[in-house]
C-alpha cells in the first residue's frame, strides 16, 4: 500500500455535484466511465467520516475501505478507499 511510484495510483479528489443533480446517480454512472481505460494500477480516494452517502456509494461500486486518517492537522477524519483498475 505504501510503495508508490509515478503512474501507479490515480487520486480521485472530489466529486462536486450541484444540488439540482444530487442523488440523481450522476456520480455512480459517471465515475466508472472516468475510470475505464486508465493506465494506473489503482485509484485512491478519501471520504469524510460523516459522509455516509458517498461511503456507501463507493463501497457498493467496488471501492475497498483500507483505513482512516485525518489528512491534515485539524481536519476531520476520512475513510481511505482504494479500487484496483487493472487485474
Amino acid at each position: 500500500m505504501t510503495d508508490e511510484r509515478p503512474g501507479r495510483t490515480l487520486a480521485v479528489c472530489e466529486a462536486l455535484i450541484r444540488s439540482p443533480f444530487r442523488h440523481s446517480g450522476l456520480v455512480e454512472r459517471g465515475l466508472p466511465l472516468f475510470l475505464s481505460g486508465r493506465t494506473e494500477e489503482r485509484a485512491a480516494s478519501l471520504v469524510a467520516e460523516d459522509n455516509r452517502h458517498a461511503l456507501n456509494l463507493s463501497l457498493r461500486n467496488g471501492w475497498r475501505h483500507v483505513g482512516d486518517l485525518a489528512p491534515h492537522d485539524g481536519w476531520r477524519r476520512h475513510h481511505c478507499l482504494v479500487m484496483p483498475l487493472r487485474a
